[in-house]
């Protein structure tokens, strides 16, 4: 697992965008289909991006979500639950860099 200092560096000031709602909670993505490439590997890498705000009708009572102004990724802990998954570009299976559980 990656650490939230290891993920700014690979990942920089990216943002995710308002998904759906469901029960009390705002789901985000990150941006789709953006590669990043490991120089010291020689690899590139996709990074998969799921966030989720609320779960609770007391915090989402007072949240606003513009759905045409993307959110900051950073920092996690603003978040209610934060998966960032990354692929190289070689293989099909998904790996899990980072998850947790905020609530």
């Amino acid at each position: 697992m990656l650490t939230e200092e290891e993920l700014k560096e690979i990942l920089g000031d990216i943002h995710v965008s308002f998904h759906r709602y469901y029960k009390y909670s705002f789901y985000y993505r990150g941006e789709p289909e953006k590669y990043y490439h490991d120089e010291e590997n020689n690899i590139y890498y996709i990074y998969r991006i799921q966030t989720e705000y609320g779960r609770n009708h007391d915090d989402i009572y007072r949240y606003e979500v513009n759905v045409f102004h993307p959110e900051p990724l950073f920092p996690l802990s603003m978040w209610t639950a934060v998966k960032i998954e990354r692929r190289n570009t070689r293989e099909e299976t998904w790996e899990t860099v980072y998850e947790a559980d905020n609530y």
